[in-house]
């Protein structure tokens, strides 16, 4: 089964929760590109943040599918690319606002 799988579509990002999807209760969500908060790249990830009717939710990314551990989601691709490093990972989803 996948990961994460995030596109765009028009002004909406649409995440496809994949292998994840009984960790966070649903199979898709989609998100308006204006509430993407926040994107910070760390060492071993890429936070983003996303507002939702709940409040801001921090979303751990890495595109590093040897990931063993419940701290980060793995990303398989970004409209449909497979990112290569933290650093591109960081690109893609900045280039999705």
């Amino acid at each position: 089964m996948a990961n994460l799988v995030i596109t765009k579509s028009g002004n909406s990002i649409v995440v496809y929760t994949g292998a994840y999807s009984s960790t966070v209760g649903f199979t898709k969500a989609s998100y308006l590109v204006s509430d993407v908060v926040e994107v910070n790249l760390r060492t071993s990830e890429v936070d983003v943040m996303m507002r939702d009717a709940h409040g801001v939710n921090n979303w751990n990314l890495t595109y590093d599918s040897t990931y063993v551990g419940d701290e980060r989601f793995i990303v398989d691709s970004v409209d449909g690319v497979e990112p290569s490093s933290e650093s591109d990972l960081f690109d893609k989803m900045t280039a999705l606002r």
